[in-house]
């Protein structure tokens, strides 16, 4: 019994030492390239009301964009539906609707 307590004292210890060299070794993030799906040229969209607004505008908040065709009858649809489930689950926290 022990024995095992010993070992259990040697495996946090040797935890406590090492670990903060492993943190230290990770890596910084690298800034992302040009050509990254993550970034986002300026844009001007029409929202679902039909009114023409930048992209840029939206900077800072967290956004949900889809992109769909108004005349498609196969996923679409589930789409659609996916994210007035979203919606929904978002309002449900608390959180201001999306516009």
């Amino acid at each position: 019994m022990i024995m095992r307590i010993r070992r259990l004292l040697l495996c946090f210890a040797s935890l406590a030492l090492f670990a903060p060299l492993a943190l230290a070794a990770s890596p910084a993030a690298a800034p992302l390239p040009d050509n990254s799906v993550y970034r986002v040229p300026a844009l001007t969209l029409r929202d679902q009301q039909g009114d023409v607004f930048s992209f840029a505008s939206l900077r800072g908040e967290p956004r949900l964009v889809s992109m769909f065709y108004g005349s498609c009858k196969m996923v679409c649809p589930l789409l659609i539906e996916n994210i007035r489930r979203i919606e929904q689950a978002v309002a449900a926290r608390g959180a201001a609707p999306l516009p």
